[in-house]
């Protein structure tokens, strides 16, 4: 049991519903950066079977009668509505997470219109929950995002040089500019961060190599695989 679950468990005076809601606390020597963004430390994510019998799950989907949970990464491609409850309460998932091979940090949304407060609390409360759940044995996989070359400085804080990093292609697509926004994000992030591989939810952008990059495909809208649940096979 870690110390951050130690000093919970000692603060009698808080029923624990209240106590996770209040306690948002990481260990002090966790690395931050410019804007006090904490680090995912890297880690060691073993990729070879992805090919083979490694699958992506759905937050949505996990359950505690799940019995193939260590052949799966857990995604939080969902609703921003429904990743609030894992900051709100940090605690209160780690049992249930700790159970699968990895996990990806929840993609809380940012967009090209979004004021700077906007995206540092999404990208904080990306890698807070990251480094909490690294803190607490679980395999992590930094989500990263990014919304025009303004945001990049913070987007890209808080991901160790090297890591084994998730992104997405959903509505990039769309438009011209939007190609052409996340081609520009994806070179700086590759020069930022240099991650040992990358995992991409979606077809990637031509026009850049796709060396250490694993595809998921999806086949429905993003509001079909919330309701449906989903899990696509890496190929």
């Amino acid at each position: 049991m870690s110390q951050i679950i130690k000093e919970a468990n000692n603060m009698p005076e808080y029923p624990y519903d209240d106590l996770i809601s209040v306690l948002r606390k990481l260990p002090p020597d966790i690395k931050r950066g410019k804007h006090s963004i904490p680090f995912i430390p890297k880690q060691e994510i073993d990729l070879k079977n992805l090919n083979d019998g490694l699958f992506l799950q759905g937050f949505q989907n996990c359950t505690s009668q799940d019995k193939d949970c260590k052949n799966k990464i857990v995604h939080f491609y969902i609703y921003d509505k429904l990743l609030e409850p894992l900051y709100q309460n940090p605690l209160r998932y780690i049992p249930k997470l700790g159970k699968y091979y990895a996990v990806r940090t929840p993609d809380y949304s940012r967009f090209t219109d979004s004021d700077e407060y906007e995206i540092l609390s999404a990208t904080y409360k990306n890698r807070f929950l990251g480094a909490l759940w690294s803190e607490n044995g679980i395999n992590v996989i930094p989500t990263i995002g990014w919304a025009g070359k303004s945001s990049f400085e913070i987007c890209f804080e808080g991901v160790e040089q090297g890591s084994v990093v998730s992104i997405s292609t959903i509505g990039v697509h769309n438009d011209q500019e939007c190609v052409q926004d996340f081609l520009t994000g994806y070179d700086a992030r590759r020069n930022t961060i240099n991650p040992s591989s990358i995992i991409c939810l979606g077809d990637m952008v031509k026009g850049r190599d796709t060396e250490n990059v694993y595809f998921i495909p999806y086949k429905d809208s993003f509001g079909r695989q919330f309701k449906e649940g989903w899990q696509g096979k890496l190929f």
